[in-house]
This record gives C-alpha cells, structure tokens and sequence, in this order.
C-alpha cells in the first residue's frame, strides 16, 4: 500500500523514503509492462491513497490507456480515520473505466477503541457507497503489529473485521498482507480467505512470477511493486490479478438477482386413483444479474421440471407433475424449494396442498364400492330437491345435483364391484360433473 503516517502512529508501517532506492530500476520495469498488450492473461492495476495527491480525471484516463485496469483506493484508517482523496478516486477512476475498490489500513488494538467492529464500521461509514454492486470486493490491509499481538489474536481480529463487513454490507472482504505477515503473524483461520499478497523482487515478472504467500491456501492480487511511475505519479503500487480480465470481473459485486413466485401455493384436489393434472409456477427475477437457482421438493409424489436460471425481468415457468394414484383419502402437504446463491430473497417456496376425497358412492370409504354402501346409500336418500343435511352423504350425491335420489341410486347400481376391489374413480362419469343417469 502506499506509505501510512496517520496521526503520528509509530508502528511497523514502512516509510516513503525506503522506496526510492529502488525506483528507478523498478519505473523501466513497469515502462516494459505497459508496453505489453492491454489483453494480457493477467490484468495489472494499482493502489492509491491520499500519498498520490489528487489525481485528476486526465490522470486516470492516462491510468486506463497504459493497460492498468483494476484500483484499490484507501478509504480509511484504524478508528475514526479517513482518505481525503477517496472519493475523488473512486468517482474518476470509474469514469475513466478503471475497476475500483476500497481498502482500510488497520491498527489493530491501537487503543480500546481500536476494535476489529469499531474501525469495521469505521470504514463501512466511510466507504458503504462504494461497497457493492460495479465495485470491487472491499479489502482489509493488514500490515501493522505495533501491539505485538499474538498470531491468535491478530488472525481473530482480522477475522472479526471481515465478518463485520460482510454482516454489513453482504460482501465479503479480502484481505492485503505481505509474505512476512502472511508467513509470521497469522494463522490457518485465514488460509481460506482472498489473498492480495504484497511482495517485490527485484525483477518481477506480473505474468509468470509466483509471490510466497505462507499460510494462505492461493493468493489473487498481487502487489509486485512499490515504487511504479505512471501518469506523472511515483512512486505507485502496482498489482497483478491472478487470472485472466473475465475472471477479474468475478470479484466486481454483481447485481443481486430478487426470487418472485407466481402462484406461491398450489391446492390441487383429485379423487382417490386419479392423478392430479400438470400444475405449474413461475420463476421471475426482478433483481439484477442473472437469477441462477435449483429446485428441490420434498415428497415422493411430487416432481419439476429442471430448469437453469431467470435473467432480468424473464419468467421460467416451471411444470409440476404429480404421482398420486396410490395416495389415500386425506390432504397432503409438500413444499418445493427456490434457493438461488446470488439472490437477496433466497430461498423461497411454493406450498402444494393435495387434497385426495373419496370415490364418489364408496361411502364407508373403504376403497371399493359394494353391498355395504348400498346400506348406506338408503340411509342418506334426501329425495329429489332435497338438501343433503349429513355432510357424510356428500358422496352418495353422484348425478353432483344437491341431493340424493334414485338418480343416484341407478348410478351406484353400474358402479358396484366386489369388497375390496378398488372402484374406478370415473364410474358412470359422476365425477365428472355430467348429472349421469341410468
């Protein structure tokens, strides 16, 4: 990073005279890199705090022509503390199409309110209008130990800046160190993080060199040099993404995708042995991205189709089939699953409530029609234009026309089998709502 000073701290920062002597070995170098093309594998960028000065709108455009195409600006430091160059580097940087982020310089227990929540919030204060979507994941810079904390209590510290941030803002930070705090001051707890390693041979080489990175699984920034000139600006830190320009873009916060569903409940009903017709629902993003989600449901007699995914404003409509021929007279109950990783609202569900009623004339609702429903059948005979009074008649109404009369009575006749012998649901097409007679 560029060189830190704030306040008079005394601390194990680095001072800008210690970058001098190498300077001008390392300005030819940098004069050699831009000189390569603007599409080469590894997209170099760099950082810049309020040490530049203010750099003004021609500068960065200059800064974009040489071929550097991503910038960390310092936003903050420890508690209370803040870049007077930020914003104007934020706002011309992404003018001139240079992809920006922003970092705070820590000092970790400085003093009691050098806490890893108070300069976290510190600094989404100061930079939580440039933390998310068209910037760059925010970063931590790690590189002062004044206190002498334990590997432990420094690794958790960083830890708990992080988790704050991201509790904040829903981004999660990377964090900046060199190999000598990488390999000395922390511990495994932050092998897994994003790594923007700072080291400086004396002849680095962006595209092919590989930077120790100590406790840390893989690094994606490299901070290969302090001491570049570019734009009339020296000394500057210069980096290098370890990928290529599209998969730079993926540390850009993206657009979050929002989940709306249409219907969110499904109520279908169907008589026992049927199976329930196609429903279906429909999937709409009316975030921003791409809306990538999967499907899940939870029983057996359910089913969707796959699908991959909602742009914005687009709606997929997803099919839902149903296996319920061999479900029982009752109501069921399932729920199917939307959960998408790059969505605000995620996960969200579609209740489906199957309701499954009796053979129209198995009246004892023992799953055939015989003898013993006839018995039944008399008990419930209204006569014509006869309301049913005995909701359990409702069944012994097969003509569908409110009461239970003879005409009924001749459609249960065609429909008897013996005991335990399942009925067909569509028996003399009562169900069907045709008013069948014999």
């Amino acid at each position: 990073m560029a060189a830190h000073v704030p306040d008079g701290r005394a601390g194990g920062f680095r001072s800008r005279n210690a970058r001098c002597a190498r300077r001008l070995v390392l300005s030819a170098i940098l004069l050699t890199l831009l000189a390569a093309p603007a599409n080469a594998d590894k997209p170099l960028g760099l950082d810049v705090s309020t040490w530049q000065g203010y750099i003004t709108p021609s500068q960065w455009a200059q800064i974009r022509s040489s071929g550097l195409v991503f910038c960390f600006a310092r936003a903050s430091y420890g508690y209370g503390g803040g870049d007077d160059q930020f914003v104007s580097n934020m706002v011309n940087g992404t003018a001139a199409g240079v992809y920006m982020g922003a970092y705070h310089f820590a000092y970790p227990q400085y003093s009691a309110s050098n806490t890893a929540v108070n300069e976290a919030d510190s600094f989404v204060n100061a930079a939580g209008s440039y933390i998310g979507v068209g910037y760059l994941r925010p970063v931590l810079d790690f590189e002062w130990n004044g206190q002498n904390l334990s590997r432990a209590v420094l690794s958790q510290w960083a830890n708990d800046w992080m988790n704050r941030v991201q509790q904040r803002t829903g981004v999660e930070p990377m964090i900046y160190c060199n190999t000598n705090y990488a390999a000395n001051y922390l511990d495994s707890s932050l092998a897994g993080r994003t790594l923007w390693i700072a080291n400086w041979p004396s002849n680095p080489n962006p595209q092919t060199g590989t930077p120790p990175i100590g406790i840390f699984n893989a690094w994606a920034f490299w901070q290969y040099s302090d001491a570049g000139s570019v734009a009339g600006l020296s000394p500057l830190d210069l980096d290098v993404f370890n990928g290529t320009l599209a998969q730079l873009q993926s540390y850009v916060v993206a657009p979050q995708a929002t989940i709306r569903l249409s219907p969110t409940a499904l109520s279908p009903t169907i008589i026992a042995g049927q199976t329930a017709p196609d429903g279906s629902f429909t999937v709409t993003n009316i975030g921003g991205g791409t809306l990538n989600y999967s499907l899940t449901v939870d029983a057996s007699w359910l089913s969707v189709t796959p699908v991959f995914g909602a742009s914005t404003g687009e709606a997929d409509t997803i099919t839902v089939k149903f296996a319920t021929t061999l479900l029982t007279i009752g109501s069921y109950t399932a729920s199917i699953q939307i959960a998408a990783t790059n969505a605000t609202n995620s996960p969200q569900s579609v209740t489906v409530t199957l309701t499954v009623n009796p053979v129209p004339g198995d009246l004892n609702r023992d799953g055939s029609i015989d003898q013993s429903d006839v018995s039944l059948f008399q008990r419930c005979l209204t006569g014509a234009e006869k309301a049913i009074a005995d909701p359990s008649c409702q069944t012994a109404d097969l003509d569908e026309d409110g009461d239970v009369d003879m005409s009924d009575f001749g459609i249960l006749q065609r429909c008897l089998g013996a005991p335990r012998q399942r009925p067909d649901p569509d028996c003399g097409n009562a169900i069907a709502g045709t008013g069948a007679s014999p």
